[in-house]
């Protein structure tokens, strides 16, 4: 019986290179694909393993993996990201995946984690720190990562800050995660209390130094951000979501 799949990613370029890549593996099946976290909550279908992106229009990756571990109890989940920090992988198996690997992985080892995860094993990337991670899960309290450089800010100022890294204005983020703007701007200047830093291009700053953001990131800018504000997600970008 072939493993069924569900892709959580929100570009639809990486879903398919995904389903073709596990299309070669004749025990791997990709039943269906989301673009965002609400998406994947609609989905009804019956699968095996959820493979997930931490980074998401609206409710993050790590919210996704909540909700899906609460949903479907009996479900493994691997994390498919880019980020290689061990403080965002602690989190995630945190939050209840059972797997990391990193978009730089190769694919050999992509499908090593992949079936690890399947037979009940925990997987984590080579290219993050198991120690670290380790650390951090050893101070972790009520299934949230205590440490680490964000830990001062609550679940929905971590969500802000995923999308002030990436470029996002205080209006397109009170549109992704359904909040005023001027609830989203609160959160930004208590972020910025918290990280002690006076700037957007300051937070930046942090990200990189923290391993929080890919070195080649680059934040949308302000003409873009001012000219083409994001499109939401729908239903419609799923392939197979009933």
């Amino acid at each position: 019986m072939k493993t069924r799949i569900v892709l959580l990613e929100d570009h639809v370029v990486i879903r398919r290179a995904l389903a073709a890549l596990f299309s070669r593996d004749k025990t791997l099946v990709v039943v269906g694909e989301a673009g965002s976290t609400r998406e994947l909550l609609l989905y009804d279908a019956p699968f095996d393993l959820l493979i997930c992106d931490l980074a998401l229009p609206g409710p993050d990756g790590l919210s996704a993996i909540a909700e899906a571990r609460r949903r479907w109890p009996d479900r493994r989940i691997l994390v498919l990201t880019m980020y290689d920090d061990a403080f965002r992988a602690a989190a995630a198996f945190a939050a209840g995946a059972d797997g990391f690997a990193v978009k730089l992985d190769d694919e050999a080892h992509l499908m090593q984690g992949i079936h690890t995860v399947i037979a009940g094993r925990r997987w984590l990337s080579q290219l993050v720190d198991g120690a670290g991670v380790d650390r951090l899960l050893a101070r972790s309290h009520s299934g949230l990562v205590a440490d680490g450089p964000l830990a001062p800010l609550s679940h929905r100022e971590r969500e802000v800050f995923d999308l002030m890294i990436r470029g996002y204005t205080c209006p397109e983020i009170g549109r992704q995660l359904f909040i005023s703007p001027r609830t989203a701007d609160t959160h930004r200047s208590h972020i910025f209390e918290k990280l002690r830093v006076h700037s957007a291009a300051d937070l930046v700053r942090f990200a990189a130094r923290f391993g929080l953001i890919a070195p080649d990131a680059r934040p949308r800018s302000a003409e873009s951000t001012a000219t083409s504000p994001p499109a939401e997600a729908t239903p419609s970008a799923a392939r197979s979501l009933p």
